[in-house]
C-alpha cells in the first residue's frame, strides 16, 4: 500500500475535489457533519482558531493499495484500514472525512484530518510522509495485503562514479588518497 501525506492550508478545496470526483464516495466522517468542502472547513476553523500560530493546518493523505487489491476490498475494508491507519497516527480523536475515489484503475482513499485537536493542540508534521509510508505498510502486513513495492532501479551513472569523484577529490586537496583495492575493499 502507498501512502502520501502532507500539511495543506487548503483543505476545503481539497475535500471538494475528493468529494466531486465521479465514483467518490464517504467512507467516513469524525465529528463533522457538513456536506461541502466548505462546510467542513468551517467545521475544522472552529478549532484552527485555537491555535493561531499553527499554519498549514489540514493534514491530507492519500491511501492506495495495490490496483488488484483495491478491487477486491469493500467499503468495511476502507473503513477499517482508515480507522486503522488514524488510530496508528495517533490521529483517531481528530475531526475528518475519509473519501474513496475508484475513478482511476485502482481504488484508493483520501483522508482530509484537522490537524489542530478539540484543545487548540496542533498536531507535529515533521516527517509526516515518511511516517504515514511506515503505518501504511504495517497495515497491509496486518490485512494480509502486499506493500510498496521496493524500486529496483539501478542507479544513475552520476550515483556510481560519485564515489570515483571523492577519492580524486581527496587525492587533488591532499596529496595523495591511501589506494583502495575492489576485489578486498582495504
Amino acid at each position: 500500500m502507498i501512502a502520501r501525506a502532507k500539511s495543506i492550508a487548503h483543505g476545503g478545496a481539497g475535500i471538494n475535489y475528493a468529494l466531486e470526483k465521479d465514483g467518490a464516495e464517504i467512507i467516513d466522517k469524525r465529528f463533522v457533519v457538513g456536506d461541502t468542502g466548505a462546510e467542513i472547513k468551517g467545521e475544522f476553523r472552529i478549532f484552527q482558531n485555537l491555535n493561531t500560530r499553527a499554519e498549514n493546518n489540514d493534514l491530507s493523505f492519500v491511501l492506495s493499495p495495490e490496483p488488484k487489491d483495491g478491487q477486491k476490498l469493500s467499503n468495511e475494508d476502507f473503513k477499517a484500514i482508515s480507522d486503522s491507519f488514524l488510530k496508528k497516527m495517533n490521529l483517531e480523536k481528530h475531526q475528518a472525512i475519509i473519501v474513496k475515489h475508484t475513478d482511476r484503475n485502482h481504488a484508493h482513499l483520501h483522508l482530509f484530518v484537522n490537524r489542530i485537536d478539540s484543545n487548540g493542540k496542533a498536531y507535529k508534521d515533521s516527517w509526516i510522509s515518511k511516517e504515514s509510508q511506515t503505518k501504511a505498510d504495517q497495515i497491509a502486513r496486518e490485512m494480509g495485503l502486499p506493500g510498496r513495492a521496493k524500486s529496483r532501479r539501478p542507479k544513475r551513472k552520476s550515483q556510481r562514479r560519485s564515489g570515483a569523484r571523492s577519492l580524486k577529490n581527496i587525492q587533488r586537496y591532499c596529496g595523495s588518497a591511501p589506494r583502495i583495492s575492489r576485489r578486498t575493499g582495504s
